[in-house]
């Protein structure tokens, strides 16, 4: 075959040829799915707020309890710390139990038709003890007249005669 034919055979053909676009199999088989819509997750809502103010507690309160130790005061006196809350948590309208929101759907169908359910669990109430008044003794001795002094005198001020059990 002649060199010189065959570069001009080649020069021709060259020039009539157009630039081919690069070769994407992505593409390729985009075109064959057809259109694809986006679509856009929505993010839950961000809950750092809640996080934050609950950190912020929790500080608090260990604040108040490293306080009470260091003063050498009994830990038995402070309130409880306050309860930690999921907001992610579903509550149960039969038990007021709390559940992540799979775990909701499971329970709350079951939990509707159970008879004999459990108490739901105590919520925490600070605790109120109650000081009786010291009441004064009533009683008068049996000798002189005169009452004795406070319910833990044994015996009459006057006369020293014992108190009547």
């Amino acid at each position: 075959i002649n060199a010189e034919y065959m570069g001009r055979v080649h020069e021709r053909a060259c020039l009539n040829m157009k630039q081919r676009a690069p070769f994407s199999a992505s593409q390729q088989r985009l075109a064959a799915i057809g259109p694809v819509r986006k679509h856009r997750v929505k993010k839950p809502p961000s809950t750092w707020r809640e996080q934050s103010m609950a950190l912020q507690q929790a500080i608090k309160h260990a604040r108040a309890v490293a306080a009470h130790q260091t003063a050498g005061r009994s830990l038995a006196s402070l309130p409880p710390p306050p309860p930690a809350l999921n907001l992610d948590y579903i509550t149960c309208p039969h038990c007021t139990r709390r559940f992540n929101p799979t775990a909701a759907q499971r329970h709350i169908p079951a939990c509707q038709h159970t008879i004999n359910r459990p108490k739901p669990p105590p919520q925490a109430k600070p605790k109120v003890t109650k000081v009786k008044p010291k009441q004064p003794c009533t009683l008068a001795c049996t000798r002189c007249g005169t009452r004795y002094i406070g319910p833990t005198s044994r015996f009459c001020s006057e006369c020293g005669q014992p108190k009547p059990n």
